[in-house]
């Protein structure tokens, strides 16, 4: 599992569900961003029509990290920092285009007669 670990070890995966080069990233109670991301991913979820109960739990369990009484922002060192990334995070991703249709595609002109 490929994880962006800072000072933490790999998250432990005795089963193997998690792919050894599929992005991680583990967030803790004690991050103040850490409720907010919860949430945010609960209601994307919601939008996408994904399951209630699964929304409502990530929900309750954003509401019990804001509840952990000791907060502090992430720590860090420069050389745990992986390069930016060139990301336009304002934008939504865009879809990818539907493949060719051939029996809708433009067919050329037949060649005109002198």
């Amino acid at each position: 599992m490929k994880t962006f670990q800072m000072k933490f070890m790999a998250l432990d995966d005795p089963e193997g569900l998690i792919c050894s080069d599929e992005p991680t990233f583990l967030l803790r109670a004690q991050d103040t961003c850490a409720p907010f991301a919860v949430r945010s991913w609960a209601q994307r979820l919601d939008q996408i029509g994904g399951d209630k109960r699964l929304v409502h739990a990530a929900m309750a369990f954003a509401n019990e990290m804001e509840a952990w009484p000791d907060k502090k922002m992430p720590e860090h060192s420069p050389a745990e920092i992986p390069p930016p990334v060139d990301l336009d995070l304002d934008k939504e991703p865009k879809p990818e285009p539907p493949p060719a249709d051939p029996d809708k595609e433009p067919k050329p002109d037949p060649p005109v007669d002198p």
